[in-house]
Order: C-alpha cells, then sequence, then structure tokens
C-alpha cells in the first residue's frame, strides 16, 4: 500500500474530474489524499467523501498547509510540471508521476525533464507521431483514463446534458464570454420548448450563472453543479451530450457510448481538439464558413494568450451575428441524431475509435506502476530491517 498525493492544475475541472476518477479508483488499495485551490476545490470537497481532500491554497508548494508531503511515496502531477518540479526539490524520494491530457498537444512535442519518474500522456489523435523519436526516456501513451467498468446505464432518461467546460481559464474570467453564454441560454430554451426532452446544463458555475441570469424564474431548463459520479451518471443516462471541446469529460461521454455534439471552442487547445473532432467526422454545431474561419484562426502561430482571446471574440460574435444560424444549426444536427439509428450508431462507433484498445488501459497501468513502487518499497525497507548494527 502506497502513501499516494493527487494533486490536479485549477484549469477548468477537466483535471481534477480526472483527479477525483483516479482517487476514487485507487482508494482502499492505497491510502490516498488529493488536493487542488481555487473553484475546483469545491469540485472535489463535493465529490470525494471518502477520500482526504486538502486545500492547498496555492500553486506555490512552499505556501501549501504544513505536513501535506509528510509521508508520500507517489506524488501525481495533473498537468503541472512547475508543481511537479517543486515537489521533487523538496522531496527528492518521493516517485513523481505526471499525468499529460494537453501539454504535448499545445507545444506539439513532449521533452521528459529529470525529476519525472513516470510521464503518462493520454491518447489523442497525433500523439504516437509526436513522440515517434522520442527516446530513449520511456512516454507512456495510454488509453484515456476513465473508470475501470464504465456503463451506459440502463436507467436512460428522455434528457439532454449540455456541459460548459473549459471557459474558465488563466487567460480569461467567465465574464470575458458574456455575449456567447446569454445567447446560448436563449438557442437552448428554444429548443426546449420545441421539444419533449428534459435539458439540463451542467459545467462552470460561474457560466451557468450568467445563463440563469438571461432566463426567467419559470425557465424550463435545468442547471446542476454536481459532484464528479453524479455528473458522469447524468451523462450516462442522457440520449445525447452536448458540450465544449476538450478531453476529460468528452472521454467519459466516449467511453459509455452516448452520443456526443459539439459546441464551439472557448480556448486555444479547444480550437485544436475541435478541428480534428471534424476531421473524424463528429457533429459541430458550426457552419462552414466559421470552421474555414477556426481553421485561419489556428494556423497563425500566435500564443495560447492570444488564440484564447480571438476566440472569445469569435464566440461572442457568433451569439451576436449569428444567433439565428448556430440555433439551426445546432437544431439540425441533434435532429439527425434523434430520428436516426444509423446515425448514432456511426457516430458512437467514432467514438470508440479515440478509445484505442492496442494501449494499456489508463486506469490499469497507474494501478500497476503504484503496486510496483509498493512493491520496490517494501524489498527496501525489508532489506533496511535486517542489517546488522
Amino acid at each position: 500500500m502506497c502513501n499516494v498525493l493527487i494533486y490536479a492544475v485549477p484549469f477548468g475541472f477537466g483535471p481534477t474530474g480526472k483527479a477525483i476518477t483516479i482517487a476514487t479508483e485507487l482508494h482502499g488499495d492505497h491510502n490516498v489524499k488529493v488536493t487542488t485551490y481555487g473553484i475546483p476545490f469545491a469540485l472535489l470537497d463535493k465529490s470525494l467523501s471518502s477520500v482526504v481532500v486538502v486545500d492547498c491554497l496555492a500553486r506555490d508548494v512552499h505556501l501549501w498547509p504544513t505536513n501535506l508531503l509528510d509521508g508520500i511515496d507517489v506524488f501525481f502531477s495533473l498537468m503541472d510540471l512547475k508543481v511537479a518540479e517543486m515537489v521533487k526539490a523538496l522531496k527528492p524520494e518521493v516517485k513523481i508521476v505526471f499525468i499529460d491530457s494537453l501539454l504535448w498537444w499545445i507545444s506539439h512535442q513532449i521533452t521528459i525533464p529529470p525529476y519525472i519518474d513516470c510521464y503518462i500522456a493520454q491518447y489523442f489523435p497525433g500523439i504516437e507521431q509526436t513522440i515517434a523519436a522520442r527516446l530513449p526516456n520511456p512516454i507512456h501513451v495510454v488509453s484515456p483514463i476513465t473508470k475501470l467498468a464504465p456503463h451506459k446505464s440502463n436507467n436512460v432518461q428522455n434528457s439532454v446534458v449540455v456541459h460548459l467546460g473549459g471557459i474558465s481559464s488563466p487567460v480569461l474570467p467567465v465574464d470575458s464570454y458574456l455575449d456567447f453564454l446569454s445567447g446560448l441560454a436563449e438557442v437552448l430554451l428554444q429548443l426546449a420548448q420545441q421539444s419533449s426532452f428534459q435539458w439540463i446544463v451542467t459545467g462552470n458555475p460561474n457560466a451557468m450563472a450568467i445563463m440563469q441570469h438571461q432566463l426567467d424564474a419559470t425557465a424550463i431548463i435545468r442547471f446542476e453543479c454536481l459532484a464528479h459520479d453524479e455528473f458522469v451518471q447524468l451523462i450516462s443516462e442522457s440520449i445525447c451530450f452536448v458540450t465544449t471541446p476538450g478531453i476529460e469529460a468528452t472521454f467519459d461521454s466516449f467511453s459509455m457510448g452516448i452520443p456526443t455534439v459539439f459546441l464551439p471552442p472557448m480556448n486555444s487547445t479547444q480550437l485544436g481538439q475541435i478541428l480534428v473532432f471534424r476531421e473524424n467526422g463528429f457533429p459541430i454545431a458550426l457552419s462552414t464558413a466559421h470552421i474555414t474561419e477556426l481553421h485561419e484562426m489556428a494556423s497563425l502561430g500566435i500564443t495560447y494568450q492570444e488564440e484564447t482571446l480571438q476566440l472569445s471574440s469569435f464566440v461572442n460574435n457568433l451569439a451576436i451575428k449569428s444567433k439565428k444560424e448556430f440555433s439551426h444549426l445546432l437544431s439540425r444536427l441533434l435532429s439527425r441524431l434523434f430520428s436516426s439509428q444509423a446515425e448514432r450508431e456511426r457516430l458512437i462507433a467514432t467514438q470508440f475509435k479515440f478509445l484505442p484498445t492496442h494501449l494499456p488501459n489508463g486506469m490499469e497501468f497507474i494501478q500497476s506502476y503504484l503496486n510496483t513502487v509498493c512493491a520496490k518499497n517494501m524489498s527496501a525497507d525489508s532489506s533496511v530491517s535486517h542489517i546488522p548494527f
């Protein structure tokens, strides 16, 4: 049994949701603590009743609560190399595991720092080409890290789940997307009034507050700020998942076989992802002209910050100038899915291609690595105990 501390970078809720999934699977076999700070800590606190959660208060490890790192055998850093480096400097005996969902995507290369003991990269199209020449230090590419036994619920509800992810970032506050969120609220209300489905919005609480403000108190759309397991359960019971691009919630829906439709991208990494999803035939609520505009933006070679700023203008203009077209596109995409079993089956088959079976199962790989560390620690302890004095 290892003493494990999992840290999630507070960039949106994706890394935090991943930390919750990992902690839930490891709890019972290992002593697990989970930490983050900022808004995502509330999600940790709500989601993990049987696992120790700690608000680390800041990114600077030197400001973390006293004793948080004491006795730790393995430290997981989800998407933050700087924190991993600081932990290794303070606790060189601790094994550092870095889980990469996006960094290789941003830089189109992977460099393993010397302070990382195990570098795990989740699969996304293009990663195997990126690391093809990456020797001698191994990068462990795994299938997406989801629950070991994801399933499509038998209790399917007549609901469409709309997820707002990736809106909160170090670059822009949520209210920078005010026009888009207000416009999306109106579009969803129109769709809800025209259909018999239950519409449920989840994700960033500040984004949901903006949308709720746009609607009256009798609006027929539910807004839910859920614990992570409740969120995954909600997706599993839905007939369709409508989401901003991203990796974590998207892979959850893919693994459960829930037809997934994409909203416009909110940040730079989502821009790259939406173009990959488009190339693979996923339904996206954007016109051909808007997709062309995104391709042009992606080709500029500008910084993450500049690209995210441009995207906020893009989606806000979409809501102001093209709201009717956006509403029509989203309505048409959903109608096609709801009316055609063949279209649903085609989309689900495409989704499963993003969960390659030729790669190690992400969660099983993590468990195997921890078991190896534990065995080595026990062997070392046994050797020490037999040294004659």
